[in-house]
């Protein structure tokens, strides 16, 4: 699945007038979150700045956590619309499979090691 098929689902699912740019910002906004969370905990990974040449690329979020994307873009555009009944469900949704998601990486990767100094190897 490649960010241009993340944006295409979402379409699908929520006819919307939201630009291609916004939809890019919210799927790397997303990307830093889980970043920041959880996932520098355990890689060296860059942030990624997305734009319309990164349509084909690969999201960073894998299968079977890249609903993550959708819930998100559901949320945030429940938001822009100013309807609180529906952000709050889509919010719930994305808390708890962020949730899978965090708890996923951490039973599954190696820590990385410390480099600070000061620790015995």
């Amino acid at each position: 699945m490649s960010i241009k098929d993340i944006i295409n689902e979402f379409d699908l699912i929520k006819v919307n007038t939201i630009s291609l740019e916004q939809k890019l910002q919210w799927i790397e906004d997303l990307e830093n979150i889980a970043r920041l969370s959880v996932l520098d905990s355990y890689e060296d990974i860059d942030r990624r700045v997305l734009g319309k040449e990164s349509l084909d690329k690969e999201p960073l979020i894998k299968p079977p956590f890249q609903r993550l994307y959708i819930l998100y873009m559901l949320a945030m555009l429940s938001f822009e619309l100013d309807s609180t009944d529906e952000y709050n469900s889509y919010v719930d949704g994305y808390n708890y499979e962020m949730a899978r998601f965090m708890d996923y990486v951490t039973r599954s990767k190696n820590v990385k090691k410390s480099e600070t100094i000061g620790f015995n190897k």
